[in-house]
């Protein structure tokens, strides 16, 4: 086994054809039928406005490691939930007035290069339409509880928020495809494309790949018997950090060749909404990741108590027959996974465990139910992200909304 750097042309392959394998079952098991890649218009100018609302992810067969960093491509493809633990809502308006581009981010002024994603978003944007417009960005992200958990997804629904704000904005006839959508979601961030798919969806991928072919599709119809129970650890750890440690890692081409039979089998499990089944694939590739991200460059993705509570997770399911699995991404915070009938008991005996660790409130548990696509709102419901700094900074530039 070698680094990412030394697939063989024959694991490559095999990765190639394991992801089309994965576009089979899509088509025989949920009558996927792939849409037509639309002609986006061309326009050096641009009026619009839009306001909409998406979701982050979480990570079950995880992403690591891009074959193309310009394009966003990944190495192999990976499933994710899309779920509400919290929700990012963005205000898009292009205006010939503006002078400027302007980014107020939570509350503050921000620059397309503070933004992971956001420079190669927006110059994708106007690579393929030619608009030349200034525009207006207000964006905030609401959590269901006051903590800044590290791994659970957020940049993911500020992808899919900005692709489909910019869509309403500028092109609105390209709304409808959800194709479209999720490969411009990803210039912002790989993850976006499962924000933009909604519920569960596997990202199609693999190195040399079309740029067009390399987006989510959605699995399920939204009914399940699974429920989450989150626990938000902060951290001060990037992501992209983390990719470049884990394609060092000498275990990393083995774990990127297996992904796509592995995407099969959860596939199948998410199909029979078997908890258990999803459960262990989840945590399974959580100790994979782990191993890897620390064996590439020293990564450590979590934090203490993630482990303390990684053991919490193993005692309950043995000693008390509960069905729950720890999954983590690349931050230490955790997403265990229960059924709708034990979620009261399994958060209760996480809250207790938090308790005994002096962290109940830091790190404060809370149920978290898998979320849908983003969704265009009312443009009068922009008020909600005009607080006072925002209305101060808005004032500040001259600019009336």
């Amino acid at each position: 086994m070698g680094s990412a750097a030394d697939f063989t042309q024959e694991e490559l392959e095999s990765i190639k054809q394991g992801n089309e394998k994965c576009r089979e079952w899509l088509r025989e098991n949920i009558g996927w039928k792939e849409e037509q890649w639309p002609e986006i218009p061309k326009f050096e100018h641009a009026e619009g406005e839009a306001l909409v609302e998406a979701y982050p992810i979480m990570g079950i067969e995880k992403y690591m490691g891009n074959a193309d960093k310009a394009e966003r491509i990944a190495y192999f493809p990976q499933i994710k939930m899309c779920h509400d633990t919290t929700k990012t809502i963005a205000y898009v308006k292009f205006d010939k007035s503006l002078k400027e581009n302007l980014l107020i981010v939570d509350d503050k002024i921000a620059q397309e290069t503070d933004l992971k994603g956001m420079d190669k978003f927006v110059k994708k944007f106007r690579e393929w339409t030619g608009c030349k417009t200034s525009y207006l960005l207000i964006s905030k992200n609401f959590e269901k509880v006051n903590a800044k958990g590290k791994g659970l997804g957020t940049s993911a629904a500020a992808g899919g928020a900005l692709a489909y704000a910019f869509t309403q904005a500028t092109m609105p006839k390209l709304l409808s495809n959800k194709r479209f959508l999720s490969v411009f979601s990803r210039y912002f961030g790989g993850s976006s494309t499962s924000s933009v798919a909604g519920g569960w969806s596997i990202w199609l991928s693999h190195k040399g790949i079309d740029y067009r072919d390399s987006y989510g599709v959605r699995l399920d119809n939204g009914e399940t018997k699974l429920r989450v129970v989150a626990v938000p650890i902060p951290s001060k750890i990037k992501t992209e950090d983390a990719h470049g440690s884990g394609e060092k890692s000498e275990w990393y081409t083995e774990w990127a060749v297996k992904k796509p039979e592995k995407c099969i089998k959860l596939m199948e499990a998410i199909k029979k909404d078997d908890v258990d089944a999803i459960g262990r694939i989840a945590e399974l590739d959580s100790l994979n990741l782990f191993h890897i991200l620390v064996s590439g460059n020293g990564f450590f993705n979590w934090e203490p108590e993630t482990l303390e509570l990684l053991r919490k997770v193993n005692m309950l399911r043995k000693e008390k027959g509960l069905t729950c699995y720890a999954s983590m991404d690349t931050g230490p915070s955790l997403a265990i996974i229960t059924t709708k009938a034990q979620a009261e008991e399994v958060k209760k005996e996480i809250e207790a465990h938090l308790k005994e660790m002096g962290k109940e409130r830091e790190y404060p548990a809370h149920f978290v139910d898998i979320a849908g696509a983003p969704k265009i709102l009312p443009l009068e419901e922009k008020e909600k992200l005009l607080s006072e700094e925002a209305m101060k900074i808005l004032k500040e530039k001259g600019i009336k909304l």
